[in-house]
């Protein structure tokens, strides 16, 4: 019973290790934010790599210190942008949908990070609607949009909205 209780508690220990590991590593640039996610096995589809090594987080992040770490950061007014592995699970959940031609939306679409992702899996005869019920966040994302990757928002392709 006791040897059972021991390896019990050294496998959770080993999974909270390997938990914590992913805050530990901290990469500088999104190359090194995209090669973590795939050394953690959160991004396997080749098209989700891609699409997240061309949309730099830093761009969408209020924090200019730390924005590639893999975990949620504030973006203001109560709203955080979702931890990169968290980005990573949901376009893998969605990539068999989110082919060229699709049309998406993205609810809470904060700093305009995920729409911009699933914008460009959707391809340039595709369509994606961001919505996002806060004035200053949807000004916040329009702005990053803008910035970053401008075509997306002026050939129509991606909506921002309130």
């Amino acid at each position: 019973m006791f040897v059972w209780v021991l390896l019990k508690l050294l496998l959770l220990q080993n999974i909270a290790v390997e938990g914590m590991w992913r805050y530990l590593r901290c990469p500088q640039n999104q190359k090194e934010l995209v090669d973590l996610l795939e050394d953690n096995g959160d991004v396997r589809d080749k098209r989700v790599a891609q699409v997240l090594h061309s949309v730099d987080r830093g761009h969408y992040c209020c924090d200019a210190d730390t924005p590639y770490v893999d975990g949620p950061l504030p973006i203001g007014y109560g709203a955080t942008i979702s931890a990169p592995h968290m980005h990573a699970y949901c376009l893998e959940k969605l990539k068999r949908h989110l082919k060229e031609g699709s049309k998406a939306m993205d609810v809470g679409s904060g700093s305009g990070y995920m729409a911009v992702c699933m914008a460009l899996m959707v391809g340039d005869a595709g369509l994606v609607v961001g919505v996002e019920h806060m004035p200053q966040l949807l000004n916040l994302s329009i702005d990053n949009v803008l910035s970053d990757n401008p075509d997306l928002y002026n050939s129509g392709r991606l909506h921002l909205v309130g």
